[in-house]
């Protein structure tokens, strides 16, 4: 809801007081920021994510971190999620090579 009005800090000031976040909260997350212009925060939350190792990345988390490698002209880091992708088995999805909107 918060990123719907362009709230990202309390967006993720809710975000960080949930104390089991599940794939739906850190997506949203991840493409919130991505979404509003905030692509390092959108890839340092994906790195988070990985990091916790409680869920494996879908083809929308994906998405989004793709398009925020795109937004910052940092071709390697589109090749190390883009390999990741693959790791997952997420390579060959259509969708997950897709830029949202």
């Amino acid at each position: 809801m918060y990123t719907k009005f362009d709230q990202i800090f309390d967006a993720s000031d809710v975000f960080s007081r949930i104390a089991t976040k599940d794939l739906i909260s850190w997506g949203s997350m991840i493409a919130a920021f991505s979404q509003l212009g905030y692509e390092l925060e959108a890839l340092c939350h994906f790195k988070e994510m990985l990091y916790h190792g409680v869920y494996q990345p879908n083809e929308f988390i994906f998405g989004s971190a793709f398009s925020a490698c795109s937004s910052l002209l940092q071709p390697e880091y589109g090749q190390q999620i883009h390999g990741m992708s693959i790791k997952f088995g997420l390579g060959t999805d259509i969708f997950s090579w897709m830029l949202p909107l």
